[in-house]
């Protein structure tokens, strides 16, 4: 089973047995908390394997009208949200996160490091390209007398030197 037909199966089981908010609600507290799981670095197979079947689930959450069952020991209150994740994340190691700071984590992909390099390099080269083309520019105006005297000051000084 994969996280796509575990959340449909108790989408499937929650529809007209609780209010659409309800079953929203509990969709994306699922969604949320696969996630959570997999950022952990546990496999998505694993994470359903231990959340069982979505319509056991659903008979849970309608039993206990309409709030997510604590067989995830997530913490979750409707009102106050994922306590428990955003005590984790205040309490975590993690030097990337801020005290104090909720349980929002931002990863960017692979993909999205490549565009940001690339840019920055693209930056650096384009500066570059464009402080060399008018020194050159400058250099070389009046068909490069300029290049030719600073040329001549040097050999000039460089044999003078020597005598």
């Amino acid at each position: 089973m994969t996280k796509n037909e575990f959340l449909d199966g108790l989408r499937r089981a929650l529809n007209g047995q609780v209010p659409p908010p309800t079953v929203s609600q509990n969709l994306e507290y699922y969604r949320s908390y696969i996630a959570t799981e997999e950022y952990k670095g546990r496999s998505e197979e694993e994470i359903l394997e231990e959340l069982g079947d979505p319509r056991l689930i659903a008979r849970t959450i309608i039993d206990a009208g309409g709030q997510p069952s604590k067989s995830a020991g997530d913490g979750y209150d409707p009102y106050n949200g994922y306590q428990q994740y955003e005590a984790e994340a205040d309490s975590s190691p993690d030097p990337q996160q801020k005290s104090g700071s909720s349980f929002h984590s931002y990863r960017l992909s692979k993909g999205w490091i490549f565009a940001i390099v690339f840019s920055v390099l693209f930056l650096f080269f384009a500066v570059l390209y464009f402080v060399f083309k008018a020194a050159f520019k400058l250099l070389f105006s009046f068909h490069g007398i300029w290049f030719w005297a600073i040329l001549l000051v040097i050999i000039f000084n460089l044999t003078k030197r020597r005598q």
